[in-house]
């Protein structure tokens, strides 16, 4: 992202609060930041992008079922003072 490589602006894990229960087969979310919703529906790599396999082999191996995907707008985000 840094390097502009991607359209992508930024990513994060949030934990899951609510529902709970037996049935819900995850406890985390991750997400990625686009500015726009071509960027997020089709993101075009950099020919020169290199993705870590070890860590991406490993995240395979630990995943329960398929990805599933949502698609939110954010319309207001509060950060507190630095």
């Amino acid at each position: 992202m840094n390097a502009n490589q991607t359209p992508q602006k930024g990513w994060g894990n949030a934990r899951l609060l609510a529902p709970q229960g037996d049935n819900i087969k995850f406890t985390t979310v991750s997400y990625d930041l686009f500015s726009t919703l071509h960027d997020a529906l089709y993101p075009n790599w950099n020919a020169n992008t290199v993705f870590p396999m070890n860590g991406l082999d490993l995240i395979s191996k630990i995943s329960l079922n398929r990805n599933g995907i949502s698609v939110y707008r954010i319309v207001k985000v509060v950060q507190s003072p630095q």
